[in-house]
């Protein structure tokens, strides 16, 4: 959706509130080139989370899986991803900067990233993806706490 589309569904209050957003980072051993990233960081999706209900967006070989889970059983799935040996990392999803994101493949990864609205052109792995979450929550609560007088 273009940027004109998604200004006009926003304000005619069609825009989900996303609440929060869950990258899930799995180690998905089917496909053999994969093989070479770090265990357990072979592959990211992620789960949008409003009010009444979530949606997960997993970006497989095939094309893009998406999945509505009412928000009740977000902590059952969870539990169960956990059990799997998935890491779940939460964040904010932000608003897309207005300037045209620059073409790359289309990879787990990418999606994970527009999703988001990050902007990271060397992140290219789901463990560069990781660090890169982490360490702009970290920046964040920082932010937060400096702001409200918390060192």
């Amino acid at each position: 959706m273009g940027g004109d589309a998604a200004a006009l569904m926003a304000a005619a209050g069609l825009a989900p509130p996303w609440r929060r957003a869950l990258v899930v980072f799995t180690d998905s051993r089917r496909v053999w080139w994969l093989r070479g990233l770090r265990p357990g960081f072979r592959h990211c999706l992620v789960i949008l989370e409003s009010a009444r209900t979530c949606v997960v967006l997993d970006p497989l070989l095939q094309g893009v899986e998406v999945r509505l889970l009412p928000s009740p059983g977000l902590p059952e799935l969870l539990v169960r991803l956990k059990a799997e040996g998935a890491t779940v990392v939460s964040c904010r999803p932000c608003r897309p900067m207005p300037r045209m994101v620059p073409p790359r493949p289309f990879t787990c990864v990418e999606l994970v990233k527009r999703v988001l609205g990050m902007r990271a052109p060397w992140v290219l792995t789901p463990w560069q993806l990781h660090c890169r979450i982490r360490s702009l929550e970290k920046e964040k609560n920082l932010l937060t706490r400096r702001s409200s007088g918390c060192t």
